[in-house]
């Protein structure tokens, strides 16, 4: 894991200027796409990704049909999803529903306000953090800093270079900075102290790679914390000693002198203080600190002055791979490769952090986007729904509705794997023509593909 330093606040960054409040909102277009700037290299993936040169069928990929899956759906950012995010009073906080002092964006009905974009995955960014340690520090790592233990994944917003992608998708998910300007900006200008001689200190929602550095805009998207019932750290155990140890008990000098002596009692009395990963009542697994890779034993470290650290909970965010299986933070690091296409839903939250006389003088705003769900793709239960009608329909006039997946640059089946037939004839298909989808068994899902195939009646 790279020792980059965490982003440093900046004084009050603003949107930029050509980006006026909700002026995204002001066409109120029909479709999420309608009415935004686009180029035509952007419309090209609207139509078939490729065409069956045996039959004719339009061919589209499980990822153009996932894509196409995550920009239909409700939560998916829109001008009109972006109506129904409040106007006013917002954001507030919501203590009784999310038990923590910060401030939660709603909608007009007061619930809490999801988004959903497709993105892909940027290891190599100076901001993402999912591999072993997550966000924690590189060095100095101790028992109140595994409080704030996030895993943190930088996006990259999809563009006209995404060939792969349709129209919708990408225009989908570059309304994310816009939107994120928009309420960065109404907050800003509602609460700038009058008079003020302190400026404060604020962490827009974005990290911004400079000229020569990239250019860009990067998108971060955090976790809730992972780490639950950690030991209390300001709670100084007083070391129980009977009368016959009093002169085999050393100098006991120091409050770290007696949390050793208590750290050391408990690793004698429960040698195997690190429990392998158990089931929780309800059958799920439940993986805890001990059971996380640690290569540079800097859990291990923690744990011998603290050693109930190795019996803390690990949250299990609801990110799944390609097949709907759960990914565990244990795995992260192995399963999510640099590049990968993804179905992001996020919250916005916001802290205000009052001035403190010890490092934070003038206060700060801290703007995140909170991870709710992340899907790899192509989500093989969209790419399926697409296929067999279920999904969203394709564009208008296309001549079928067969997706496909040519796997390597091989337009057939794999030799091994379980096959799936719908009996009704797909929109648009010759009555001796079938889609069959055919997938393999590898967890990941890179091998799945829809063929066509010729049946003799």
């Amino acid at each position: 894991m790279r020792a980059t330093p965490a982003p440093s606040p900046t004084n009050a960054p603003t949107a930029p200027n050509s980006l006026q409040i909700r002026s995204l909102t002001l066409s109120r277009p029909e479709s999420p796409c309608e009415g935004l700037p686009h180029t035509p290299s952007q419309t090209r993936s609207s139509s078939p990704t490729a065409e069956d040169p045996t039959s004719g069928a339009a061919i589209y990929s499980p990822l153009w049909v996932s894509l196409r899956h995550v920009a239909a759906d409700p939560l998916a950012l829109s001008p009109n999803l972006i109506d129904t995010v409040a106007d006013s009073n917002n954001p507030r906080p919501l203590r009784t529903t999310m038990r923590d002092s910060a401030e939660y964006w709603v909608k007009h009905d007061g619930g809490l306000a999801h988004f959903k974009i497709p993105a892909r995955i940027d290891r190599s960014g100076q901001f993402s953090r999912f591999g072993p340690y997550f966000n924690l520090p590189a060095t100095g790592l101790d028992a109140m800093a595994l409080q704030k233990a996030r895993a943190q994944f930088e996006l990259v917003i999809l563009d006209e270079s995404d060939v792969e992608c349709p129209h919708e998708a990408v225009m989908c998910s570059g309304l994310v900075f816009p939107a994120l300007f928009a309420f960065h900006s109404e907050v800003e200008s509602a609460r700038v102290e009058a008079n003020s001689t302190r400026k404060r200190n604020v962490i827009p929602f974005w990290r911004t790679y400079e000229p020569g550095r990239g250019d860009r805009y990067a998108l971060v998207v955090s976790t809730d914390p992972l780490f639950e019932n950690l030991p209390n750290t300001n709670h100084i155990p007083t070391p129980r000693i009977s009368r016959s140890d009093i002169s085999r008990s050393g100098h006991l000098t120091s409050p770290s002198k007696a949390r050793a002596r208590v750290a050391a009692s408990l690793s004698s009395a429960s040698p195997s203080i690190a429990p392998a990963t158990s089931v929780s009542e309800s059958g799920t697994a439940v993986l805890r600190i001990a059971d996380l890779p640690d290569p540079y034993g800097r859990y291990a470290g923690v744990a011998r002055s603290f050693p109930e650290v190795n019996q803390a909970k690990v949250h299990i965010p609801n990110i799944r791979n390609r097949h709907g299986v759960l990914i565990t933070p244990a795995e992260y690091d192995d399963k999510i490769q640099d590049g990968d296409y993804v179905e992001i839903e996020f919250i916005l939250k916001l802290w205000e952090i009052p001035p403190s006389a010890r490092n934070n003088t003038n206060g700060s705003r801290v703007y995140q986007a909170i991870l709710r769900s992340m899907k790899l793709l192509p989500f093989r239960t969209y790419s399926q729904a697409g296929i067999l009608g279920s999904g969203p329909s394709v564009p208008p006039g296309a001549p079928g509705t067969i997706a496909a997946r040519v796997n390597k640059g091989k337009g057939k089946a794999p030799a091994k794997g379980k096959r799936k037939a719908d009996d009704d004839e797909l929109p648009g298909q010759s009555p001796t023509k079938k889609g069959v989808v055919v997938h393999s068994d590898n967890d990941d899902g890179d091998d799945f593909e829809i063929v066509n195939m010729e049946t003799d009646e």
